[in-house]
């Protein structure tokens, strides 16, 4: 059995940081020399501006998270509005759900086994997938 394709979106946020999807990538099957493993992308759905942080292990990917926004949000004079994620265990900690309640950041989250639904990190991950980390 076979899904229907999924339709293009033409629909982009207007406004930077009023969505940003997420996605991590790895392990990959060597670790580079300073022991990175991972990385996760942080992706404007406006500007389509891509974020990329290296990562030991998937535990890293909320402090990540937490530096991006910072980041963002200090360049950009606004606050993020909402977070699309692909649902996996890095996205869902207690801590994570905390943080992103108290900053008023809305979550969405794509449905299992269709990573469509989060296509641009998803996309972008497949993309970087063949590129070497040197750091």
């Amino acid at each position: 059995m076979h899904s229907l394709p999924f339709p293009s979106s033409l629909n982009h946020n207007r406004s930077p940081l009023e969505l940003v999807h997420s996605d991590l990538h790895g392990p990959l099957p060597v670790a580079s020399h300073s022991g990175y493993k991972y990385w996760i992308t942080f992706i404007d759905d406006a500007t389509r501006f891509r974020a990329v942080y290296l990562l030991k292990a998937k535990s890293e990917a909320f402090e990540a998270f937490k530096v991006y926004k910072s980041w963002a949000e200090t360049q950009l004079g606004v606050k993020l509005r909402a977070l699309q994620d692909d649902k996996g265990g890095e996205y869902m900690s207690n801590a994570f759900k905390s943080f992103t309640e108290l900053a008023g950041i809305e979550r969405r989250h794509s449905t299992r086994n269709r990573p469509q639904q989060n296509g641009l990190a998803e996309r972008a991950n497949r993309t970087m997938g063949d590129v070497k980390i040197e750091k």
